[in-house]
């Protein structure tokens, strides 16, 4: 747990600005795989919208956190009761309580119970950006994790988390770009599971003011346009204001490290989720399974 949480503690430290270039090994292909070669291993994708490896692929607490999926996915979840599928980043992931085990008593109130509507499988990954997760969702088939390769995940409802780590990126384009790759994250839920609705959660915001406004603001604005347009399978969820103080700042009261939500902040995110969720689910069609 210390290697684990050291780990985090320096990603964190990244993504508050200590960025460095970081060297593109060549990947040695086999014959069979040469199909899957534009697949970058360990390597920063310079496009959002592709499916790329986790830059921390090989590190301990990634590997752990693929093989707690893989378990999940094998047997540790129930996949035909899957009613809410979570898919994201370390916000999406430490919702379970992965990295503080205060924040576990609200994921298992909600989301643990098989005969809960609300029975969730969480797919979030510590240290994801939109490519990362587009590499996650393409089939194994494919050369991808096929994390929703089996037919049983049907779920009602998809909660997307992402794009955070995406604003720490070496691009110039940063608005832009990370929001074409939440959008083509979107996209392709959609075509997975179109009979699913997606809760696209706005990007929280971070303990640098001026990083909030020049980019994960632009980036929501966007988003929400975007989604706004995309019809009732598509619904928006403005977080960023209800992680806020009074003077527009974040709201440190509900962060542990000025990135991730505390225990007080996962309260918050829930009780703004839940009654998406409640509506999603009214709203959905007697022929989509609406309970």
């Amino acid at each position: 747990m210390k290697k684990f949480q050291t780990s985090i503690a320096l990603g964190v430290a990244l993504m508050l600005g200590n960025n460095f270039a970081i060297a593109q090994p060549t990947a040695i292909v086999a014959p069979e795989a040469a199909a899957k070669a534009s697949i970058p291993h360990g390597t920063r994708s310079s496009d959002s919208t592709k499916p790329a490896r986790h830059i921390d692929e090989s590190a301990d607490w990634v590997s752990r956190r693929y093989q707690a999926i893989e378990e999940d996915l094998a047997s540790g979840v129930s996949l035909a009761k899957v009613k809410v599928l979570f898919v994201g980043d370390s916000i999406t992931q430490f919702y379970k309580g992965d990295d503080d085990a205060t924040q576990a008593a609200e994921w298992r109130s909600a989301y643990a119970d098989e005969a809960s509507p609300n029975y969730a499988l969480n797919l979030g990954v510590a240290g994801d950006r939109t490519e990362n997760v587009l590499l996650r969702l393409l089939s194994k088939q494919d050369g991808g994790f096929g994390h929703l390769d089996d037919p049983r995940i049907q779920p009602q409802i998809i909660v997307l988390m992402i794009g955070i780590n995406n604003t720490w990126s070496p691009r110039s384009d940063i608005v832009r770009s990370t929001s074409e790759g939440q959008m083509a994250l979107i996209r392709r839920l959609l075509a997975l599971r179109p009979n699913a609705t997606i809760i696209v959660n706005s990007v929280l915001p971070t303990n640098n003011r001026t990083h909030n406004r020049s980019l994960v603001e632009p980036i929501n604005r966007r988003l929400a346009e975007a989604t706004g347009r995309m019809g009732s399978s598509v619904v928006w969820l403005d977080l960023y204001s209800a992680f806020l103080s009074p003077d527009g700042t974040s709201d440190p009261a509900l962060f542990k490290d000025g990135v991730h939500p505390n225990a007080t902040g996962y309260a918050r995110w829930s009780a703004a989720l839940h009654t998406k969720l409640d509506a999603a689910r009214a709203a959905r069609p007697v022929s989509q399974g609406k309970p």
